[in-house]
């Protein structure tokens, strides 16, 4: 059986609209190979009575409670007092750690005032969880038959303590189980389309499937329990058959199709020239999302108002450009049948050209296109350079 490993984020800001709790997906993604997704998340405030009210609850169906929020050094953060009253334990300092924090505020030029030793306390019956980027300490303890781990909520602290010290133990307690889920990324139909298709297949019962919406693409899921893994893995594979013009990638790793485009250009490095009438820039716009400043691979974009729409015409107009990149990528948007045209060509002579149908009127429609455009590039790349 999969361990049941629980959420609770804690913070008035979470509640009231001013920060967006960005750590319940950065958590899902850390355990992805453990459970295939979250048992439960509780969001809620900054109250002792509250905090304590969670964990009771969570702790009678739930393996593993991951809490961030709370641990800071001002008055309104009860974490470590809610979970130090509730396991019956004393609040003590860590030396070490008060060591570390004094030290980081003296290399900084930070007074050192009072209520910073408060970041350094832990319940006397859990062990401390070291923070390689912050200053506040996270600790782990027992509750019932639950394993609680507490952390802070600032992001790039809550990621390095996952990292170094928690997603380890838990590994460790838990062993990873790669192949009881899946995902098919999809792009190229709607969810209802799929789902469609999907529903008539003889999926058995024991395999779990879900869909994600990422517009424009949609992301299969499918997910079961360790012992049943052939079953899993057979269902993924009537279903990619199924679909297969439609599946572009088998890989949990890149966020979405332009991710894995920007992973592809990148290694290695590959230049592009865009000559573009369809996307109104949202093509360079999504790739650059997910490039490092330093190796963005278009390297002359340039938006036209009409280009031509047959891949001939394309193919002269190719012909035309003395190329000073790796590859070419001409755009051109065929407003009659409301298509996308892409045609690409690299400095061999290699050449593709794709079509897809963009389903939209208003803004989405260059997001389609955008997105079309980079399942166009990926095609060409998969085939032609591997």
């Amino acid at each position: 059986m999969h361990p049941k490993i629980s959420y609770i984020a804690i913070g008035s800001e979470l509640l009231d609209g001013r920060v967006l709790n960005r750590n319940a997906k950065t958590l899902s993604q850390f355990c992805i190979h453990i459970a295939p997704k979250l048992h439960a998340i509780f969001t809620i405030d900054d109250v002792e009575s509250e905090i304590q009210t969670a964990i009771k609850s969570l702790s009678k169906e739930s393996d593993i409670i991951i809490i961030t929020g709370g641990l800071g050094p001002t008055s309104d953060d009860l974490t470590r007092e809610a979970v130090a009253n509730l396991l019956q334990a004393e609040l003590v300092r860590d030396e070490e750690h008060f060591d570390y924090v004094k030290n980081y505020f003296a290399e900084k030029n930070i007074p050192f005032v009072e209520n910073n030793h408060k970041v350094a306390l832990i319940p006397s019956s859990c062990t401390k969880i070291k923070n390689p980027v912050g200053t506040a300490a996270g600790f782990y303890g027992d509750y019932n038959s639950a394993q609680i781990f507490a952390m802070p909520g600032i992001p790039v602290e809550f990621i390095g303590m996952m990292h170094e010290t928690v997603l380890p133990l838990l590994e460790k307690r838990f062993s990873r189980n790669d192949e009881c889920k899946a995902i098919l990324k999809c792009y190229g139909m709607p969810e209802s389309g799929i789902a469609d298709i999907v529903e008539k297949l003889d999926i058995p019962t024991e395999v779990t499937i879900a869909y994600q919406v990422k517009f424009p693409e949609i992301h299969i899921i499918l997910s079961s329990e360790p012992e049943q893994k052939e079953l899993l893995s057979s269902a993924k594979s009537d279903i990619h058959k199924k679909l297969k013009d439609i599946v572009y990638s088998e890989n949990f790793e890149s966020e979405n199709l332009m991710d894995l485009l920007a992973q592809k250009l990148q290694t290695p490095s590959s230049t592009l020239e865009v000559i573009d009438s369809a996307t109104s820039g949202r093509f360079p716009y999504e790739l650059r999302k997910y490039c490092e400043s330093d190796s963005f691979p278009i390297k002359d974009y340039r938006y036209v108002e009409q280009l031509p729409i047959t891949r001939e015409e394309l193919n002269r107009l190719a012909e035309s450009k003395n190329m000073e990149t790796d590859l070419l990528c001409i755009l051109s948007d065929d407003k009659s049948a409301n298509k996308l045209h892409c045609y690409i060509v690299d400095a061999s002579g290699k050449s593709h050209f794709e079509s897809h149908q963009l389903r939209h009127s208003d803004i989405r429609r260059s997001i389609h296109a955008g997105v079309a455009a980079g399942k166009a590039i990926l095609d060409f790349l998969t085939n032609h350079q591997g």
